[in-house]
């Protein structure tokens, strides 16, 4: 089976969605072919869309309840050329530095409408939280060791064009909400907690327009 990574990360090689798609690429079977795209580049849709295969996975983050602009683009790009996808099987990992799945739930049920619109077969949507640190984590830490045993689990699924298990997307998910004691604290001491948001939009220079509502 020829299988093609989709990365939508805009960090691209150095991004956590590269530690994810490379963690699924290392445990696939080894009669799968793998061809993987970065598809932060909006001028290069156009060459991805006409490299085809046999099955899809798509990996991205979820930035602030939204997907980045390029992946979005490149969805638009896919209906474009949905007969490239008929009937074939499309699996989408999500991830985000929000502890909670709950992000990534209306993002969930936009996925599996996507493939119905585009015809193709979902399936399965794996939801991670607090994914930031996964480019720090060395082989040998216990996270990292129960990650890769749940990749494994996934990556066995596609090998098998089956859809992805639910343990394992049950171990992703982790938390569906926050306790509501902690976000209590959170509330009561929001600088701690938005400490490393912070240091980034400072960064970009945009830490004044921090409350600023451009949709409102």
């Amino acid at each position: 089976m020829r299988l093609t990574i989709y990365n939508g990360s805009p960090r691209g090689k150095a991004s956590n969605s590269e530690v994810i798609s490379k963690l699924i690429e290392d445990n696939l079977h080894s009669d799968i072919v793998v061809t993987k795209h970065y598809i932060k580049d909006v001028r290069k849709h156009s060459e991805i869309i006409k490299d085809t295969s046999d099955a899809y996975f798509a990996v991205f983050p979820l930035y602030a309840d939204i997907t980045p602009y390029a992946v979005k683009a490149f969805f638009e790009r896919m209906e474009e050329s949905k007969e490239t996808y008929k009937d074939k099987p499309i699996w989408f990992f999500i991830h985000s530095g929000f502890p909670e799945a709950k992000h990534s739930r209306l993002l969930e049920r936009y996925l599996k409408y996507f493939c119905k619109l585009i015809g193709a077969n979902c399936m399965g949507v794996c939801i991670m939280g607090s994914s930031e640190v996964l480019r720090g984590l060395t082989n040998e830490s216990k996270r990292m060791i129960k990650i890769n045993k749940n990749i494994k689990g996934l990556a066995n699924n596609i090998s098998n064009s089956k859809t992805f298990n639910s343990k394992s997307i049950e171990y992703f998910k982790g938390m569906e909400m926050l306790p509501k004691p902690v976000v209590y604290i959170m509330k009561l001491f929001p600088n701690i907690f938005n400490k490393g948001f912070d240091i980034m939009i400072k960064r970009n220079g945009a830490y004044d327009k921090r409350y600023d509502k451009p949709y409102a």
